[in-house]
């Protein structure tokens, strides 16, 4: 009897069905990896937006006064574009410190779309 070489089709079968979970199972390992770093890289950027607000605030706001009409608020301000990224919103809040302290507590709020991924 001649032996010829070769997978028989159950074989093959089995080998094609054991490739197409490995792939799948690392093509979702991939892809999760992809969406946190880009979440990561829009929180970095989004804490840099919020740095340069406070930055920029920082000259207003004074031990003794608020110091410019059009910045003094209440409450939180409107969201606005950043102007650093438009895809980036941010407000802020400027509040007393109760307890008779000479300074103020800045708060800024940075927001944005991630329907984009």
């Amino acid at each position: 009897m001649i032996k010829k070489a070769g997978f028989t089709l159950m074989e093959v079968i089995v080998a094609i069905t054991i490739l197409g979970l490995l792939s799948a199972g690392f093509f979702s390992v991939a892809f999760s990896a992809r969406n946190l770093t880009w979440r990561s890289r829009m929180r970095l950027r989004g804490i840099e937006i919020a740095r340069h607000r406070i930055e920029e605030l920082r000259r207003h706001v004074r031990a003794d006064t608020w110091d410019t009409g059009s910045l003094r608020v209440m409450g939180w301000t409107g969201w606005a574009n950043a102007p650093e990224d438009s895809a980036f919103q941010s407000r802020y809040i400027v509040q007393s410190i109760a307890g008779g302290y000479q300074c103020r507590n800045v708060t800024v709020q940075v927001r944005w779309n991630e329907a984009g991924l």
